[in-house]
């Protein structure tokens, strides 16, 4: 017995710190589970309430302006569009993110829709670049994230990996309305390019993440009883 004791108290110790990270992470995910189905349910209802005047957006905080649904008026720069590669079912497609001028000093990045590789070319399109004013009704979107996975945006060829206001604005004349992009919705282009509109796509395992990390603390918790148990009884 004096020989197992300094061995059950280790094996304890191990077992009690990883049990205090399995259940933490099991608590964080429960965490990141309350954080997405509020922003779940957040999106659900701004994405379906009528659009106020992008002037009105402008009294929202950052976190009201994500979802919030807007209309804009202006002129499209369509010589400073640019290209953000997005991957889908079709192949490869591009969101074409064109300056809106509404003002003479201020651009809204506007993300008129997707083209596919073979109408990147804007030239190939020219039919949906209306040259005159345009009214746009939409929902605001701020920076996507990068991962570490994310290519470097390729600048020289006009071509970004995300969708970040920031980057997608440096070098253009005059100063941003704001770090946000307008997602454009359905309303069709002249010619059918570019397609608008936006889905959501948030994917929401956090419930099974929170199973998962608190049934490893189960089966840990037990096999370590049951050893303790032969190792006291044998």
């Amino acid at each position: 017995m004096n020989l197992l004791a300094p061995r059950i108290l280790l094996t304890g110790v191990v077992v009690i710190a990883a049990l205090a990270i399995l259940i933490g992470l099991g608590v964080w995910q429960l965490e990141r589970l309350a954080w997405k189905e509020d922003l779940i349910a957040k999106a659900e209802s701004r994405l379906a309430a009528p659009a106020i005047p992008l002037e009105a957006a402008a009294a929202l905080s950052p976190d009201d302006r994500e979802f919030a649904r807007v209309t804009a008026t202006g002129t499209f720069d369509h010589a400073a569009e640019r290209h953000v590669f997005s991957p889908s079912g079709e192949g490869p497609v591009y969101r074409v993110v064109t300056p809106l001028r509404i003002g003479d000093d201020t651009f809204l990045l506007v993300d008129r829709g997707y083209v596919p590789d073979r109408l990147r070319d804007a030239a190939r399109r020219a039919e949906g670049n209306p040259l005159g004013p345009v009214t746009v009704t939409g929902w605001l979107r701020t920076a996507e994230s990068r991962s570490f996975f994310t290519p470097a945006d390729a600048l020289g060829d006009n071509l970004y990996f995300t969708r970040d206001p920031e980057r997608l604005g440096q070098g253009l004349p005059g100063r941003s309305w704001g770090p946000v992009v307008l997602v454009a919705d359905e309303a069709p282009n002249q010619g059918g390019w570019p397609k608008g509109g936006m889905t959501l796509d948030f994917t929401n395992n956090h419930l099974g993440y929170t199973f998962t990390w608190f049934g490893l603390a189960g089966v840990l918790a037990a096999m370590a009883g049951f050893g303790l148990w032969r190792a006291i009884a044998g």
